[in-house]
């Protein structure tokens, strides 16, 4: 054997014998897993420091088997929403299981408009909607508690909301023949624009002829509006928005159908303007607009004293501002009559000038003092034009403070022993810290005496004794003024029978008689009975009145 043969061969031997040596010791790898395999009892100290059990190793290859598998407790449904009318799928929907169906009208309200955990009408509950979009309006729920009934709910835009109950289904099992039909929805939508096609936000949208009607819509930021739930086919609605006359329109509902308007809002007039003390603007002060029938609107000035009236039909107004200073009977008021016209602004302010003047005296109705009554001071300039009223107290006497320099008009009504309301007008001027005494005697000797025959059972009329000649119209809002600046007495009348109006000055007049009503437009000139006289003291002055 030559060498290098011998040097190989004991290579190959060792390495054998290393082999060898190797798979003859114990292996010295970290068991995977450690297991107890018992526990001796105690024998000695070593017990109390849990030298007591001994371990075992697991062999890697040791497989665990798995827990068996735990019945599924869920079953699954599926189905589709579809159109009632049609049948054709509705691709988009909103669907969510109930525990029970809804209880009454209440509670469906509160399921459809709750998502999220909800509490109250809901009870501690928690409404989740799913979104569904389906080209076929199919949907699954995988996560129905089998064994027990349940109910599913659906919405969708631009349709009626509905809820189905759906018996039990068994644990692990499905049902797929599910269907669920929504009623298209019966009502109107549309957009709101001004007269130059701009959109309006925040528009309502009422049922009726009023402001006062139930809401039902408002215009988003973009003008657009929708609303589904009205029951009525022909419908009356009112717009109303601040900034804009208001529109009364009629509708005509089809079932099942969502009719479009479309509604322009006309602007109509402004009023801006301010309130002051003088130099010192008037935060707060009560600003009203007024037609002959009714306040239109009403307002407050800001912090600077600062109002604006928007939206107002183009006409002759009044405004009136009252001194949010003055709470007691005599507060002051600023009147002024404002021209309003299509799309224009009309500038208006107003200013309550300090005045330490004042006017107060005793009024006399025959030989006593006047049971009651009201004195009215009006004072006119170009910052507006002022009024303030006082009551006549039970012994005659009134006093008006913050009374206003120069010439001022008092108009005074009082009511003597007798119930009559008695009239007069006179103009005083008054200077700067002035307390202006002016007492007012009723003590004519004048008598008018009149006999009313054939007056219609139930009805009411109103007698006015008015100074001068004067004819009256009734839809002429300035001669309705003028009628009750001129009445000198005035009365009611009930029934048929000889009356008398007593303690007159000597001048000439007119006894006007018209039928009372709440609303004078619905007084005509047929209705109205004018009878010029002159009274002479000590000499009855007759009237015959026939019906």
């Amino acid at each position: 054997m030559k060498p290098y043969q011998k040097y190989v061969a004991t290579i190959v031997l060792l390495l054998l014998a290393i082999a060898l040596a190797w798979y003859s010791f114990p292996s010295k790898s970290v068991p995977a897993t450690i297991t107890p395999v018992s526990e001796q009892g105690r024998t000695g100290p070593g017990d109390s420091l849990g030298i007591s059990k001994t371990y075992s190793e697991v062999d890697d290859s040791a497989e665990n088997p798995p827990p068996p598998d735990e019945p599924d407790e869920f079953a699954t449904v599926i189905g589709k929403v579809v159109r009632a009318d049609t049948d054709a799928p509705i691709t988009n929907f909103r669907i969510v299981r109930l525990d029970r169906p809804p209880e009454g009208r209440a509670q469906w309200r509160g399921i459809l408009g709750a998502d999220g955990p909800n509490a109250g009408i809901l009870g501690k509950v928690t409404i989740e909607w799913k979104e569904i979009d389906s080209l076929e309006g199919r949907f699954e729920l995988n996560d129905i508690p089998g064994d027990k009934p349940f109910s599913l709910a659906v919405k969708a835009d631009l349709f009626e909301a509905t809820h189905i109950s759906v018996p039990a289904i068994a644990p692990a099992a499905s049902r797929d023949n599910i269907v669920i039909s929504l009623e298209p929805v019966t009502g109107f939508q549309g957009h709101v624009r001004n007269m130059s096609g701009q959109p309006i936000s925040g528009v309502a949208i009422r049922l009726g002829e009023t402001n006062s009607g139930r809401m039902i819509a408002r215009t988003d930021r973009e003008g657009y509006f929708r609303a589904v739930e009205v029951d009525e086919t022909d419908l009356t609605i009112f717009v109303h928005h601040a900034e804009y006359l208001p529109s009364v329109l009629v509708i005509s509902l089809r079932p099942r159908e969502l009719v479009d308007v479309q509604i322009l809002l006309n602007s109509g007039g402004n009023i801006v303007g301010s309130v002051r003390l003088g130099k010192l603007p008037m935060p707060n002060a009560h600003i009203a607009l007024s037609d002959p029938r009714q306040i239109i609107k009403a307002v407050r000035t800001d912090s600077q004293g600062m109002y604006r009236i928007s939206g107002i039909l183009p006409g002759e107004l009044e405004m009136s501002v009252r001194n949010p200073e003055n709470d007691d009977d005599s507060r002051r008021v600023l009147t002024r009559q404002v021209v309003v016209e299509e799309g224009l602004e009309t500038r208006a302010d107003f200013d309550f000038a300090g005045s330490l003047s004042s006017i107060g005296g005793l009024i006399i109705v025959g030989d006593h003092p006047a049971a009651a009554g009201l004195v009215r001071v009006e004072h006119f300039s170009d910052s507006g034009d002022s009024s303030t009223v006082a009551r006549v107290q039970s012994d005659g006497t009134y006093h008006i403070e913050s009374v206003p320099n120069g010439r001022i008009r008092m108009k005074v009504m009082a009511e003597g022993a007798d119930g009559l309301q008695r009239g007069r007008q006179l103009e005083i001027d008054i200077a700067d810290g002035e307390e202006y005494r002016q007492n007012i005697t009723f003590n004519g000797n004048g008598i008018i005496e009149y006999t009313v025959t054939n007056f219609p059972p139930g009805m009411n009329a109103s007698v006015m004794l008015l100074a001068g000649k004067a004819t009256f119209d009734v839809n002429n809002r300035n001669q309705r003024t003028a009628l009750q600046e001129r009445m000198v007495l005035s009365t009611v009348l009930t029934d048929n029978g000889n009356f008398s109006l007593n303690d007159i000055e000597p001048g000439a007049y007119t006894l006007i008689v018209f039928p009372a009503s709440e609303n004078p437009a619905q007084v005509f000139d047929k209705d109205i009975k004018i009878y010029p006289l002159v009274v002479e003291n000590n000499i009855p002055s007759t009237v015959s009145i026939e019906y």
